[in-house]
Order: C-alpha cells, then sequence, then structure tokens
C-alpha cells in the first residue's frame, strides 16, 4: 500500500528528528563524563570552603607529657580496660551482656581544639534474646557516671545519629555512614574567638557528620573528659599522637596536647593493704537507709553501690525499657521489681555476676541491702567476695537517733516533696486553664465559620431564585452587591497570671519539724512485708567474729543501739504473724476430738428435734379429734401458739423455772438435762455457729504457744487472728459471714471465751488448755443465748448477729428468757499469779439491761466470780459451775 504524499513527508521528517535526539543525547553523555571530575573537585572545593575550622596552628607550649588511660574508678563495673593499646571490652556473663560499659579518659579538655577516635572492632550478638549494641561517644565531667547522654554533667553522639544530653536526645543526622567498621571522630572545641568556639562536632572516616552542636551551660567552663559508652560491641581508642583518618583540617589528638590546655586524672598507685573500702550499711528497715547511701555516693561519686536498686538504675541507663506491670509484683527499696521481661536481668543473675567479677578490680565499695544486712548469714556470704588484701570490710551501724546534719537533709526532702507535689499541682491547674482557653477560642472560630457558611448559602439560594425567575421570563432587577458583614474576631484573653497566682510554698508541719526518718516517695517500703516476716527472727548486728575489719556505730553506741535493736526486733515480731507456721499433731489431735463431739451432739439434737416433732404431731391430733368429738366448729378452733403466747408471762415464767430451774454449768450430762433433754435443744444455726468459733479461737490461742518456737511471737493480736485460724484449719476466718466488718465486733460475742490482756494486747482463753472436756463450751454457748435472749427481750435488738441472729419471737420464748438464771457481770477476781485484769476496749460490755421484776421466789442465785481458765467445781446444791464470764477483759 503506497502512502500518500502527505504523510509520506511527515514520517520522514519524524525520523529525521528522532535522529537528531539520539546524536543529541549522545554529545550530552560525553559532555558530562568529561566533567564529573570537574565537578567533584567543585564540590569538594565547596565543602571545603564551607568548612569553617582551620588547621591547628604550630604549638610551642610544653605537651601533656601523659597518656590517656582509662581508670578504675571512671568506669562501670563490667568494663575491661586494656593497659595499653586502647582497647575497651566488656564482660557478658549472666545478664551482663544486656547492661552499658563506659569509660572515661584521664586527659580533659580545659581549652584549645582537641579530638579522640574510636573504632568498633567486634560487634557480640550471640544469645537469645538478643541484646540491641549500643555505641556512644563525648565528652563528661569529673566524678560523673560513664554511662554518657543520661544527666547534666555529659554530651555524647549515637551511633542512630543523635544527640544526647540530660537524658534527651536529638536527631542530628537524617542519613548518614554507618559507624559498623569505621573510624568515628569527636572534636571538641573550646578556643576562645574561635568560628566554633564551644562546640563539639562528629566526623566519620574523615568527613564531617554533623554541623558543630553548642555545648549546653552546665558544661562550659569545666574540664571535658572523653568518654565512650558501649553495649554488646568491642571498642578501641585512639588518643594520639596521629589519626587513624586525618580530618579536612589538621587537628590534634589529646596526648598531642599542650599540658596547659589539659586536666590530668593522675593513676592511683596499686591499692595498699585496705585501702579500698567495702561498707556495709545496717539500719533498720525504713528509717532513712536508703536516704543516707544517695548522700553518700553523692559525696563519694567513685564508690560503686552493689544492690539490686542500682541493677534498675544501670539497666535504665542501658536503654532497656521496664514493663511496669511487672515491675510492680515485688516493691521494695530493696528489691525493686526489675521488670525487664529478660530473666538474666530479672532473677538477679547479673548482680551474681557483679558480685563475683567486681572485687577483682579492687576499688570502694557500698552493699546496700537492708534486709541482707540485717541477716548474719547473708553478710557472710558477700563478705566471702572481699577476700583480698586490698579490701578493708566495714559494718557501718546506724540505729537510733540519727544526727542533726541527717535530720536536715530529712526535712529538706520532706520539704521538697510537698513542694513538688504543689508545683504540680499548680502546672496541671494552668494546663486546665489554657485547655480551658483553647476551647472557648474555638468555638468562636467555629461560629464565625458557621456564619460565614450560612451568609454563602443564603446568597446562592437567592442568586437560585434569580435564576429560575429570569428562565420563566420574569423581569428581576439587578443584584445589590452586598459587602459580607465584618465580624471583629474577639480574642481570648490570655491566661491571667496575677489571677492565677504562684504556686503555694510548701511548709513543713510540727510534726514533720521533728522527724527523723521520711517515708519513702509512694510508700514504697525498704523491705516487702513477706520478706521481712520471713526474716525478722533472724535479725541481728555484725560481729567481728563474721569477717569484718572494723565496725562503726555512728548514731548510737553500742550499748544503747543493741538496746534499741532488740526493742525494735521484739515488737515488730509481735505484729508480724508466722508465715512459716505448721501445725502440730497436738492441734491435730484435739481438732479431732472435737469434730467427733460436735458430730455426737448435733445427732443428739436433731433426735430431739425429730422426738419433740412427733411428739406435737401426735398431740395436735389427739386435740383436734377430741375436739371434733365435742363437736365444737373447725372456724371457732383458735391457734394454739397464739393462745399460748397470750397466757400471762409471769404465770408461764412460774412453770418454766419449775422445769428449767437448774444452772447450765451444774449439769453432768449435756445430752440429757432430764427427760432425754439436751442441753443445746434450743440451740439454731447461730448458737452451733458461734459454738465452734469458741472452741476453733480457744484451740488456735494454745496451739500458737506450744508450735511456735520463738517466745516473742507466742501471742495473737485481735487483727492476727484470721491469719493464724487460716493456718491452722486452712479455711477463712470471715467475719461477713457473721454479719460484722470486723474481727472486734464478732469477739463481742464471744467474750465469755476470748478476751484480751490489757498488759499485753494478745487474746486469751479463758478456758484452760489442760481442760478434758469439751462440755464446757456448749454450756458456755448455751449461757451465752440465754443472756442474749434476756437483752432481746428488754428490747435491745442490736444484740442480735446480723447474719445468724436469734431472737425469740413469741411470749413462750420471752418467758424462757427470763426463766434463764440471770448472771450478773460482776468484777472478776485475778489470773493466779497476777494482777486483776481491767476491761479493755475489745471486747465492748453488754449494755445495760433492765429486767422485768420478778417474785421473790424466782430470784436467781448470783454466781460467784472464778479464777480465769480455771473450771472450777460448785458448792453443794443449785450454786452454778461457770467459768470467766463476760466483764473479764
Amino acid at each position: 500500500m503506497e502512502l500518500d504524499p502527505a504523510e509520506a513527508a511527515e514520517a520522514a521528517a519524524a525520523q529525521a528528528a528522532a535522529e537528531e535526539a539520539a546524536k543529541l543525547k549522545a554529545l550530552e553523555a560525553e559532555v558530562a563524563e568529561s566533567d564529573a571530575p570537574k565537578a567533584e573537585a567543585a564540590k569538594a572545593s565547596a565543602e571545603e570552603d564551607k568548612e569553617k575550622e582551620r588547621d591547628a596552628p604550630a604549638d610551642a607550649r610544653p605537651k601533656v607529657g601523659e597518656r590517656a588511660r582509662f581508670l578504675l574508678q571512671d568506669c562501670t563495673m563490667n568494663a575491661v580496660p586494656a593497659d595499653t593499646g586502647g582497647l575497651l571490652m566488656a564482660l557478658r556473663e549472666g545478664g551482663c551482656r544486656f547492661l552499658a560499659a563506659g569509660a572515661r579518659a584521664s586527659l580533659g579538655v580545659r581549652a584549645g581544639r582537641y579530638m579522640f577516635e574510636v573504632k568498633g572492632v567486634e560487634e557480640l550478638s550471640e544469645g537469645q534474646p538478643a541484646a540491641k549494641p549500643i555505641l556512644r561517644i563525648g565528652f563528661s565531667l569529673r566524678g560523673s557516671s560513664p554511662l554518657v547522654g543520661d544527666a547534666e554533667d555529659s554530651i555524647c553522639f549515637d551511633s542512630d545519629g543523635f544527640l544526647w544530653y540530660n537524658k534527651k536526645k536529638t536527631k542530628i543526622v537524617q542519613k548518614g555512614r554507618p559507624w559498623k567498621g569505621a573510624v568515628v571522630a569527636v572534636v571538641m572545641n573550646l578556643e576562645k574567638g574561635g568560628p566554633n568556639a564551644g562546640t563539639i562536632s562528629l566526623f566519620v572516616d574523615g568527613a564531617r557528620e554533623t554541623e558543630p552542636q553548642r555545648l549546653p551551660d552546665p558544661l562550659l567552663g569545666q574540664a571535658l573528659y572523653p568518654t565512650v559508652m558501649f553495649k554488646c560491641v568491642s571498642v578501641h581508642v585512639n588518643f594520639g599522637p596521629a589519626p587513624h583518618r586525618p580530618l579536612p583540617f589538621q587537628c590534634r589528638l589529646l596526648e598531642d596536647a599542650a599540658a596547659a590546655d589539659v586536666a590530668v586524672e593522675q593513676q592511683p598507685s596499686s591499692p595498699k593493704p585496705g585501702g579500698c573500702e567495702v561498707l556495709f550499711p545496717v539500719f533498720l528497715p525504713d528509717q532513712g537507709a536508703f536516704d543516707w547511701a544517695d548522700e553518700f555516693l553523692e559525696k563519694n561519686p567513685r564508690c560503686k553501690e552493689l544492690s539490686d536498686r542500682a541493677m534498675v538504675d544501670w539497666a535504665l541507663r542501658s536503654n532497656l525499657v521496664r514493663n511496669k506491670a511487672l515491675s510492680k509484683l515485688e516493691v521494695s527499696s530493696d528489691k525493686p521489681g526489675m521488670g525487664f521481661g529478660l530473666p538474666a536481668l530479672d532473677d538477679s543473675a547479673a548482680l551474681k555476676a557483679v558480685m563475683r567479677f567486681a572485687p577483682l578490680m579492687p576499688r570502694d565499695f557500698l552493699v546496700m541491702e537492708v534486709r541482707g544486712n540485717l541477716l548474719k548469714a547473708d553478710r557472710e556470704a558477700a563478705l566471702k567476695n572481699f577476700v583480698a588484701p586490698a579490701f578493708k570490710k566495714v559494718a557501718v551501724v546506724m540505729i537510733g537517733e540519727p544526727g542533726d546534719d541527717f535530720k536536715r537533709r530529712t526535712q529538706q526532702l520532706v520539704l521538697k516533696g510537698k513542694q513538688d507535689k504543689l508545683d504540680a499541682e499548680h502546672s496541671q491547674k494552668r494546663s486546665n486553664a489554657e485547655r480551658a482557653r483553647q476551647v472557648e477560642a474555638m468555638k468562636k472560630t467555629q461560629q464565625r465559620m458557621a456564619n460565614e457558611r450560612k451568609r454563602k448559602l443564603e446568597a446562592t439560594m437567592r442568586a437560585k431564585e434569580r435564576a429560575a425567575k429570569i428562565a420563566k421570563g420574569e423581569k428581576v432587577e439587578d443584584p445589590k452587591e452586598e459587602e459580607p458583614p465584618k465580624e471583629e474576631e474577639e480574642s481570648v484573653a490570655p491566661i491571667d497570671d496575677e489571677l492565677l497566682g504562684p504556686a503555694p510554698r510548701a511548709v513543713l508541719s510540727e510534726e514533720e519539724k521533728q522527724m527523723w526518718f521520711r517515708k519513702a516517695p509512694g510508700g514504697i517500703p525498704d523491705i516487702a512485708m513477706p520478706a521481712l516476716t520471713s526474716a525478722i527472727a533472724k535479725f541481728s548486728l555484725p560481729e567481728r567474729e563474721e569477717g569484718f575489719d572494723e565496725i562503726r556505730y555512728q548514731w548510737y553506741p553500742k550499748e544503747k543501739a543493741t538496746e534499741h535493736f532488740n526493742s525494735w526486733v521484739r515488737d515488730r515480731k509481735k505484729a508480724m504473724p508466722m508465715d512459716d507456721l505448721q501445725p502440730s499433731d497436738w492441734f491435730r489431735k484435739k481438732h479431732s476430738c472435737w469434730v467427733r463431739d460436735m458430730a455426737v451432739w448435733q445427732t443428739a439434737h436433731k433426735a430431739y428435734q425429730a422426738r419433740e416433732a412427733k411428739e406435737a404431731a401426735e398431740a395436735k391430733v389427739a386435740k383436734e379429734a377430741r375436739e371434733a368429738k365435742e363437736g365444737k366448729a373447725l372456724g371457732a378452733v383458735k391457734d394454739v401458739s397464739k393462745a399460748k403466747d397470750d397466757r400471762d408471762p409471769t404465770k408461764f415464767l412460774e412453770q418454766e423455772m419449775k422445769q428449767h430451774g437448774l444452772d447450765v454449768f451444774a449439769v453432768e450430762n449435756i445430752c440429757d438435762v432430764g427427760g432425754g433433754v439436751p442441753l443445746f435443744a434450743e440451740f439454731g444455726l447461730g448458737d452451733w455457729a458461734l459454738l465452734s468459733l469458741r472452741y476453733e479461737l480457744h484451740l488456735v490461742v494454745h496451739a500458737l504457744r506450744r508450735d511456735c518456737p520463738d517466745p516473742d511471737r507466742r501471742g495473737i493480736r485481735v487483727e492476727q487472728m484470721p491469719f493464724y485460724y487460716s493456718k491452722y484449719f486452712k479455711k477463712p476466718l470471715a467475719t461477713k459471714s457473721f454479719g460484722f466488718d470486723t474481727m472486734e465486733a464478732v469477739l463481742e460475742y464471744i467474750e465469755d471465751t476470748i478476751g484480751v490482756d490489757p498488759s499485753t494486747g494478745d487474746l486469751e482463753s479463758f478456758v484452760a488448755e489442760d481442760h478434758t472436756s469439751n462440755d464446757i463450751f456448749v454450756k458456755l454457748a448455751e449461757e451465752s443465748r440465754r443472756f442474749r435472749q434476756r437483752r432481746v427481750l428488754t428490747g435491745e435488738e442490736n444484740v442480735l448477729m446480723p447474719a445468724i441472729g436469734i431472737a425469740p419471737a413469741t411470749a413462750i420464748g420471752k418467758a424462757k428468757a427470763l426463766a434463764t438464771p440471770l448472771l450478773t457481770l460482776a468484777p472478776l477476781a485475778p489470773k493466779l499469779g497476777s494482777t486483776a485484769l481491767a476491761r479493755p476496749s475489745l471486747p465492748l460490755a453488754p449494755k445495760k439491761v433492765i429486767r422485768p421484776t420478778l417474785p421473790a421466789t424466782l430470784v436467781p442465785t448470783m454466781p460467784t466470780p472464778l479464777v480465769p481458765g480455771k473450771i472450777v467445781a460448785g458448792a453443794p446444791g443449785p450454786t452454778p459451775i461457770k467459768t470467766l464470764r463476760p466483764g473479764l477483759l
């Protein structure tokens, strides 16, 4: 097919244009290739012109003449510096591979411009979970932590392109060169009058990585020492005299510095025997231990603390993240929950490893653990780590009243804590005001926008209406140009600082001014309660025989401190239950006997109830048959119980007294007091519950005295009874099941069996331990039931137990209550060999009972008060036999 002449011409022109474009592209490539070296040279020249640093001039001043070293006192406990060659490594046993190591050089820059170089020689990543490598290089002040970047006393760069200062990191390198295998240099410029004076710069393989970074004010005017922080890497540090990677300008290394520009930290001589102190502070729990330790470490920054809290701080400085939920599982200052999710750290394996290898490099140590330093076995185990002659092992006992300096510091800390709280509240108040101001401004802006939308919508509607009229051919007037209403922007008034006022100033109360020790922030105790409970019986003060070279008593002298210590331990042991208590065979035997007796009594009670029910049913049938035989109408039959209730209580009382005129404590067979009626015939569920409670608490009180090996802990406080009850009976003592919130309220109902000895504050049982028959507890329960019913009869409804209350609802029940012997709450005789016991706050005395007037012949004989804890036979006749009754304790 032949092309049209015009089309053929167009195709030829297109082909010619394509060929011309290809030739032009090839020519441009040739030009670019020939100009590439020139472009690179121009770029390098531009960078060189941009670099403001100039070559260091010749300096004829005397050189420092010292080699830069990493001194032990300026290294973390896991850092291992080589004596020569500038090599730094870290120990990795246990969980130490997760902990960063740090080392500070002995030469510090005071003036001039100097540099040092660091190169990672190996990266260590074995182990699971793997630890992330860290490398930070910078400068720090003398005496500061070698873990740089976490305080105001150091500044550094890291391998991720951040500048670290005072726990804040700033991204300064967006896409930098990797540090792995590279030579990294840090330049400190303290030249006066120079273009980059007072700055720090980073270079990688000789090329500038960052712009000069200004030094914070706290670092100016002081000697700054090169510092390296590393984790999971081994590094080589070059201090001179020549650089491994030259910079774009000539810069001297530290070992080539002028002596006038450098501060030299002298290498200490080999420690003499006893030249390094290992301190074991001995404190009572919650009496200033960690406040003292903080102050001591501030004054002695080169002393290394060995403790769990130091390990937590070390791990946090090593960029580990703490799980707050896990860290609160065991909260105490002694053993703060690690909570890092790393078994090697969380199980204290890292601390044990540090305790083993830290003494290999002698320095001063502070072994800071309140519980461990109070236990002889723990002290002896810790002392075995410091057998080298360089160590002097010192126990510092601080017990009793501290010195004035410590008291002032305590008050300062308390005042600071209160002020911080007030400042936080004031800051929150200001934030709330600012938030309210912003909300108001937003509302006004939204209102203006809504008004504008409404105006535009109305204009659009008018335009549509006009267009519709025009379409219909209607005549419309030209629209008038309306100027939009000018809405003045109402500015929201700024926060009135005068109205808000400054943060209030904290002041100490009179009680706080007399305070010796403060409560730890958050109420965290020095020792967790389970740990304190299990160890307090073994607490002791240190002795020279344990391996100490010296024992210092800094607060109270030895004799007074020992007395104070023993008194504190004795009081705390009484207040703390024994967690490791185990019931004895004596307890189990006694409890088995009680279970058998209860089964016999309850069987007899059920048999009696069944017999009574059967007799009542037979009597009812016979009565109905008799009434039917007599021709009485069914509707006229009166309710028997109601008729009985309507009888004269006094007459019924005379009948009941004849039938029940016995003293419960004179009964020999509680299963048959006469006519097959058991003494516990009227027992309800509540009475059986109180009966069991009487015996069980009685048994716990006596069993603890047998089972507890520590004589200081054989008593039971009221608040401890639920704990010991659960230990012995393997079930909780729930006061709620008796309808009360407190143990004290429950004990009011068994005050004839259990009371408080006011001289000791311990619970006492008023039934002797060697009493062989359990019948006495049934008699006590029956007497208490009758006594309680009489009080109900007089209107004291509050004597009922809310959950298992027992109340006679009928006149017969009231008469039966009156028929029981009235027992006076008379003063009681003292225990044998003791003084009279006064009633303490527990249990409460019964309220005054207003009894009805009885015939003289019916007034019962008052019981004779007897010796507590002894069952005494009564005189012949109706004189009751009883134990210590209400009013005893």
